[in-house]
């Protein structure tokens, strides 16, 4: 999906199992990527300084920023494919460093 090559000014990525029941169009941000905070939480709040930490990464203050639902995303498309080769980035370091270490492999 971070890869289409049509022309379109926003990507709204939506899982298979949302539905939209109204128009959305006066929330959608040009400018700015869009998610909502995820209300569950996968991993511990030490298990997710680690991540943060060991990624070079500063963990927010507001512990409902920590974790993000990908479920609905929306992105302008300025910042698709600054998106997609971070998110790439990210995968591969979770999956490379975490599933060598017994201690952190649940993570990956």
């Amino acid at each position: 999906m971070l890869e289409v090559q049509e022309d379109y000014d926003v990507l709204i990525a939506l899982d298979c199992d949302v539905a939209i029941v109204r128009d959305f169009s006066n929330l959608i941000s040009t400018t700015e990527l869009q998610s909502y905070p995820h209300p569950l939480m996968p991993y511990s709040l030490p298990e997710w300084e680690f991540i943060y930490s060991s990624s070079g990464l500063t963990i927010p203050k507001e512990e409902n920023r920590i974790h993000y639902n990908t479920g609905v995303l929306i992105i302008p498309k300025n910042l698709v494919k600054k998106l997609r080769k971070t998110w790439g980035k990210y995968c591969h370091l979770l999956l490379d460093h975490y599933s060598h270490n017994t201690q952190w492999a649940h993570i990956a």
